[in-house]
C-alpha cells in the first residue's frame, strides 16, 4: 500500500514539476528579443542555468542575456557552480570568438538572446565574484 501511495504521489508531482519547467521556459522565451551577435555590458552580476543548454546572465543596469552553449557545457549545465566569460574585448560578448567557461569547461556560444527584465530582483539569487581568470559567478 505504501508503495502504491509513493508511486501515485510521484506521478502527481511529476507533471506539475514538468509544467513549472515549461512555464519558466516560456516566460523567459516570451521576453527574449531577436538573436544578437554582440552584447555590450558593464558588469556581470549574476547567472543561473535555464535549461539543458541555456544559461541566463544578468548584467549591471538590469540587463539580461540568455546564452545557448554547445558541447561539452550542455552535459554540465545543471550542476554548474561557476560561470566566467572568456572575452576578446572587455565589456563586450561576441557570439563568434568569445566563449563561456562553465566550471572547467570552455564552450562555444551558439546563440545570444537579450531578455527583458521582469522586475528589480528578477529571478536570480546567486552571486558573482571577480577572479584572475575573469568574472565568475555562482548560484
Amino acid at each position: 500500500m505504501a508503495l502504491l501511495i509513493l508511486v501515485l504521489s510521484t506521478a502527481c508531482t511529476s507533471p506539475q514539476q514538468m509544467s513549472d519547467a515549461v512555464e519558466a521556459r516560456a516566460s523567459w522565451q516570451e521576453r527574449a528579443a531577436t538573436p544578437v551577435e554582440r552584447f555590450r555590458f558593464s558588469t556581470l552580476r549574476d547567472w543561473h542555468p535555464l535549461e539543458r543548454d541555456w544559461v541566463m546572465l544578468r548584467f549591471g543596469s538590469n540587463r539580461n542575456l540568455a546564452v545557448q552553449v554547445r558541447q561539452p557545457c550542455i552535459a554540465h549545465m545543471g550542476q554548474a557552480r561557476s560561470v566566467s566569460l572568456v572575452q576578446t574585448m572587455p565589456n563586450s560578448l561576441n557570439r563568434i570568438g568569445d566563449r563561456i567557461r562553465i566550471d572547467e569547461w570552455v564552450c562555444v556560444i551558439e546563440q545570444m538572446l537579450p531578455v527583458a527584465n521582469t522586475g528589480p530582483d528578477n529571478e536570480f539569487d546567486g552571486s558573482v565574484r571577480h577572479s584572475a581568470g575573469g568574472l565568475t559567478g555562482g548560484t
